[in-house]
């Protein structure tokens, strides 16, 4: 009696998996349409790590998608752990100049510099970009009208509570918002880098954080992380839109905030990007899109050409109580669980205002007052102009802090002078937990730079006139190298024009604005 042929579904299990670590999603595809006993042996850990993350476009399209492939208990689309919701801009701008002009804008980089040019366009690519323009509009108009009669948050809500019912842990390990750009043409998604104005994408990282929430609250899903566009560059939630998009605002029914409330218990780490209010310095600002499709010269004629609005008008828009107590509402939801928090601030083009006309420092001193974050063992600010005191009490709120992130800080009144002692005391005998982990990265000190010495050798970032020594970023490690005592000073002389200054000041502008 001949010995059975050997064929690969009769192979164990534990081989099967071991050949599928090494072909790609496309080969276990095509190795699961082959038989049954084949398509049931490649359904194990490494095939469904492909179902563990998720990316869903806020279109009817594929949140009814979405939808349809969680109903099913079985269905590996309830193995999702890492959900990414994609807000999606359809920017006509570009095209529309390009129809107009019967040219297109092209920008190269020289060193530094930019370099802007006219290319004249084929009949071919005017076609094209007619129906480019004409699928764009009509995409626009469609998910203006989803969103505008509640659509997206109840088939995003319904999906979630799928999730919650019919997913194996019954919640998401982490929620990620970001936005992706139509612009060129109706096929080419684009990063908020390259997605032309910023203020759509504003308006649509808003309308995204706010369905989120809604469709949160309706479902119950539990999170252990949420992150709002922390990572995304060029993109930020306006303060003021954070408060809309949070409810527990007067009108808000009580079991939206509860339902919110349930999805936050569990909520382990928060991270989100914020701005100042988008305020119009002049009336024809209201309908400027800050596109970048025209030259830098038109723009700035518009400007000299604009009316500018009242100076206590726009003082009054930015002290609003809405610009600041959001984001507080927002932690006081997750205070009792949350473990490690992400602040990043992004500033906004203004010439009208001054620093000091914006009220930053009242941000943190809302969340003092309504968020209680005593659980927190790892913080991470960006970006924010601070008090002294405020800063030490927050930092303070913890007794388990063991992490902080500080860069692009900004103390407005008072010196770091307290902080740093704080961060670098022991505090054994306090029933405190030693801070074992800091990073601080360009600190100013009533708009001067803090150069810290004793840091390894001692080089800033970029030279100054009067060749001033200390880091301007460092990071120490371990309870110990924590606790040495840190001494700052400023310079005496501005910077130096250099290349190094150059790439300080554009890195600083993509992270920190304005976009």
């Amino acid at each position: 009696m001949q010995p059975p042929t050997p064929s690969l579904p009769g192979l164990p299990a534990e081989i099967i998996e071991s050949i599928l670590n090494r072909l790609p999603l496309v080969d276990i595809c095509s190795l699961r349409l082959t038989n049954r006993t084949l398509s049931s042996k490649t359904t194990q850990d490494h095939f469904k790590s492909y179902f563990k993350t998720k990316h869903v476009d806020l279109t009817e399209s594929a949140l009814r998608a979405f939808n349809a492939v969680t109903k099913d208990p079985g269905s590996l689309a309830c193995s999702v752990e890492n959900l990414v919701l994609v807000g999606v801009v359809y920017n006509t701008l570009l095209l529309e100049r390009v129809l107009e002009k019967k040219s297109k804008r092209v920008v190269e980089r020289m060193g530094m510099m930019f370099t802007a040019s006219e290319a004249k366009c084929s009949e071919e690519e005017l076609d094209a970009a007619a129906r480019d323009l004409e699928i764009l509009t009509r995409r626009k108009r469609e998910q203006d009208e989803l969103f505008e009669r509640g659509g997206a948050a109840l088939l995003l809500g319904r999906a979630l509570e799928n999730v919650r019912m019919n997913g194996k842990k019954g919640m998401l390990k982490k929620l990620n918002l970001d936005v992706v750009i139509y612009r060129e043409d109706a096929e080419k998604r684009l990063s908020a880098e390259q997605g032309g104005s910023w203020k759509l994408i504003w308006k649509e990282a808003a309308r995204t954080l706010e369905t989120t929430l809604y469709a949160l609250s309706q479902s119950r899903l539990p999170l252990e992380e949420m992150d709002v566009f922390s990572e995304v560059p060029r993109c930020a939630v306006a303060r003021d839109d954070v408060s809309r998009a949070v409810p527990g605002q007067e009108g808000d029914e009580e079991e939206i905030v509860e339902g919110l409330r349930t999805s936050f218990e569990s909520l382990k780490a928060f991270s989100i990007s914020i701005s100042h209010r988008n305020i119009d310095e002049r009336e024809e600002d209201r309908e400027r899109m800050e596109d970048g499709a025209d030259p830098m010269t038109t723009f700035l004629q518009a400007r000299e050409a604009a009316t500018p609005r009242d100076i206590e008008v726009l003082r009054a828009e930015a002290a609003d109580e809405q610009n600041f107590e959001g984001l507080a509402r927002l932690l006081q939801l997750c205070e009792k669980s949350v473990e490690r928090l992400d602040l990043h601030q992004c500033r906004l083009q203004r010439s009208s205002l001054h620093q000091r006309d914006m009220c930053d420092e009242r941000l943190l001193q809302r969340i003092l007052e309504i968020a209680k974050l005593e659980r927190l063992e790892g913080a991470r600010l960006r970006g924010m102009f601070v008090k002294a005191d405020d800063l030490r009490k927050f930092l303070g709120q913890s007794k388990i802090l063991r992490q902080v992130v500080l860069q692009e800080m900004h103390v407005t009144e008072g010196d770091w002078k307290g902080i740093l002692q704080d961060l670098t005391a022991e505090k054994g005998s306090t029933g405190r937990a030693d801070v074992d982990c800091i990073l601080l990265d360009d600190l100013f000190e009533r708009g001067r730079l803090l150069y810290f010495a004793g840091e390894e050798d001692d080089v800033p970032k970029c030279p100054t006139l009067c060749r001033t020594r200390g880091k301007n970023a460092f990071i120490r490690r371990g309870v110990e190298d924590v606790r040495r005592e840190m001494k700052y000073h400023f310079a005496t002389e501005r910077m130096v024009g250099s290349p190094q200054a150059a790439a300080w000041r554009e890195g600083r502008t993509a992270v920190y604005g304005p976009p």
